[in-house]
């Protein structure tokens, strides 16, 4: 937890009133930090809350979404998703990006349940892969690294990078 404080602690000072317009000052400071606490937190993840849960999640994530003001991660969807998630339940989520869903079903549905997990970006998958794993759910989460569709048609498919 004391990564978490620290972290809180510079986002104040990042966010305060004097200093958050000096961007010269952030452009040097911000990647030196990003790194630390990537480094810091590469084999257990960064504890974030989001919509009162906490989750593991690797540091550029978890710094993005663990945020002071509280307020939900797509409240629309998610908070209506894991109201409706029941022990023993199987979820599909397709689309998993880095998991935040499905890390919500994976508590939601316990050890008789399941979450398959559909993500087809490589680079999206193995982060979600270290999300699951940060929080031991595998099982109930399995990832499947594949597209779902409508269509047996081709289609074009454009990763980040």
């Amino acid at each position: 937890m004391l990564t978490h404080l620290v972290h809180r602690a510079g986002s104040r000072v990042r966010n305060s009133t004097m200093l958050r317009h000096q961007r010269w000052l952030w452009q040097t400071v911000e990647p030196q930090w990003n790194k630390l606490f990537a480094r810091v937190s590469e084999d257990t993840g960064y504890p974030a809350e989001l919509n009162g849960e906490t989750f593991r999640l690797e540091y550029a994530y978890g710094a993005r979404y663990d945020r002071q003001d509280r307020r939900t991660y797509e409240p629309e969807f998610y908070l209506p998703f894991v109201a409706r998630i029941r022990e023993g339940m199987t979820v599909f989520d397709v689309g998993a990006h880095v998991g935040i869903f499905s890390l919500g079903a994976g508590v939601r549905v316990g050890p008789s349940g399941r979450v398959f997990a559909f993500e087809c970006g490589p680079d999206t998958a193995a982060t979600l892969r270290r999300h699951v794993g940060f929080n031991r759910l595998a099982p109930p989460i399995e990832i499947i690294e594949k597209a779902v569709s409508d269509s047996d048609a081709g289609v074009t498919f454009y990763a980040y990078r």
